[in-house]
C-alpha cells in the first residue's frame, strides 16, 4: 500500500506554493498551510536543526491540494480515519488505525481528502 501522508498532511521543512502552481505536473515543495489546505490545523511542537515535529489535524471533509514533500517525513497516527489519496493519476482510500506509522518520501507528490472521521497525527519532518 502506498505510504503517503494525507495530512498532513504535508509537513516538512518546506516552502510555500501559490494556487497557480497547483496545476503543474511537478509542484514545488510545500509546508503545512503553504499549499491550499482546507479544514486542517498544524501546530509545531519542536523545531531544531535535525527535525520539525508538528501536531496536525484533518477535520471531516478536509482537503489538501496537490503538493510535494520537501523532506522525508514520518507520520504517526494518533486516531483512526479514512483518507482518500491521489498520486500518479491513481486514487486510493487509506484506512488508518491509532498507532499506525507511515513514511512520506522527500519529493513525493499527492493530494488528499478526508472521507471519514477527523484524523490526528504527529509529523516528524527530517531536515
Amino acid at each position: 500500500m502506498r505510504q503517503l501522508l494525507t495530512l498532513a498532511a504535508c509537513v516538512a521543512v518546506l516552502v510555500g506554493t501559490s494556487a497557480a502552481r497547483l496545476s503543474q505536473t511537478s509542484p514545488p515543495a510545500t509546508q503545512p498551510g503553504g499549499a491550499v489546505f482546507t479544514g486542517m490545523t498544524f501546530k509545531t511542537v519542536l523545531d531544531n536543526d535535525k527535525v520539525r515535529v508538528i501536531r496536525a489535524r484533518m477535520d471531516v471533509g478536509a482537503r489538501e491540494a496537490l503538493h510535494t514533500h520537501g523532506s522525508d517525513t514520518i507520520v504517526v497516527h494518533l486516531s483512526g480515519g479514512e483518507i482518500e489519496d491521489t498520486a500518479d493519476g491513481k486514487t486510493i482510500v487509506n484506512r488508518w488505525k491509532p498507532g499506525d506509522v507511515e513514511f512520506e518520501a522527500r519529493g513525493s507528490s499527492h493530494s488528499a481528502r478526508n472521507v471519514g472521521a477527523a484524523v490526528d497525527v504527529v509529523l516528524v519532518a527530517l531536515k
